[in-house]
């Protein structure tokens, strides 16, 4: 079973785990136009990203679009225009969708705190130093994936 979490966004992340004794591989979320000024989610990168797989057991973990008190809703919009892009991969791929909100998988996972740091945290902890280079949000979406793995979501 290979598991991908994904952080969703213009600068989100995904996360490929295939057991947790492996480091997971972290690539930024497939996007369209230069990074500063992004045009939405990259269907096609994504479908061949996870046919590249070369997997019929796939499960797609994918952080759900909640409003956030205090953030611009616009970001939520964007951000469940990349979920809405994962469904249809999955769709696409015949690979299992799962979404999970922020707060599940942080408790599963993280202590109380900021999340941001507790998921660095969590990584370190797990993989060690070759995770210094990862952003936020690639720690984010490898910790989707672990708790993808840890709660059987490719049963």
């Amino acid at each position: 079973m290979i598991y991908v979490g994904i952080d969703p966004g213009d600068n989100g992340a995904v996360a490929i785990l295939r057991s947790k004794e492996h480091m997971p591989v972290v690539l930024s979320q497939p996007v369209q136009g230069p990074r500063y000024r992004r045009l939405g989610a990259d269907v096609a990168q994504m479908l061949k990203l996870i046919e590249g797989l070369n997997s019929d057991r796939v499960v797609i973990i994918c952080e759900k679009a909640i409003s956030i008190r205090g953030r611009k809703t616009s970001g939520t919009v964007v951000v469940g225009r990349h979920v809405r892009a994962w469904k249809y991969v999955a769709s696409k791929t015949k690979s299992k969708f799962v979404e999970v909100s922020p707060r599940t998988w942080q408790a599963s996972l993280l202590e109380k705190g900021d999340t941001k740091a507790q998921a660095r945290a969590y990584c370190e902890s797990a993989w060690g130093r070759l995770t210094e280079g990862w952003t936020p949000d690639e720690c984010d979406a490898a910790c989707i994936a672990v708790w993808g793995l840890d709660n059987n979501k490719g049963e």
